[in-house]
């Protein structure tokens, strides 16, 4: 370490902090926009998936938005409760439960997904198609090389 490195550089060189801070700014706006329909954020990403592909098993929904099963159970319980999805036990493996959007719930996404463009359109405003395609591949990158790191440690550990 030089003489003017410090491990207490600012906070806005740290890849973690800076993409916590970018986060936080996209899942405000759509939290505020998920409340008018009675949803919190939770909600959103458990819908977002089923709306490309319903009738898969819960497990298999948690790996696709990288959720904990323990998370799942309850969003998904708030979104059933609100007639937005419906668990049904497969018969031939009763451990599995599949997920399909019901019609109220496909009905939703015509309204939220317009949210969520805009607020992408927002967020990314004034940056060019090919600064936002070398984003993509950077943070694509970085979330496979600390998957890669950590696979070890979390393999057994389900609150992802």
């Amino acid at each position: 370490m030089g003489p003017k490195e410090s491990i207490h550089d600012p906070l806005e060189n740290s890849i973690p902090f800076l993409l916590r801070r970018t986060a936080r700014y996209f899942r405000l706006g759509m939290q505020s926009r998920m409340r008018n329909y009675g949803l919190g954020i939770s909600h959103w990403f458990f819908l977002r998936a089923l709306w490309l592909e319903d009738g898969i098993t819960q497990r298999e929904l948690c790996k696709r938005i990288e959720a904990a099963e323990p998370a799942a159970v309850m969003a998904l319980g708030g979104l059933e409760r609100s007639g937005y999805i419906r668990r049904v036990r497969d018969k031939k493996n009763l451990r599995r439960i599949h997920i399909f959007i019901t019609p109220k719930g496909y009905a939703l996404r015509d309204e939220l997904l317009p949210h969520a463009f805009e607020l992408h359109a927002l967020g990314v405003k004034g940056i060019s198609e090919r600064n936002l395609t070398i984003v993509r591949a950077t943070l694509d990158k970085i979330r496979n090389n600390m998957a890669e790191a950590l696979n070890g440690e979390i393999a057994g550990n389900h609150d992802l």
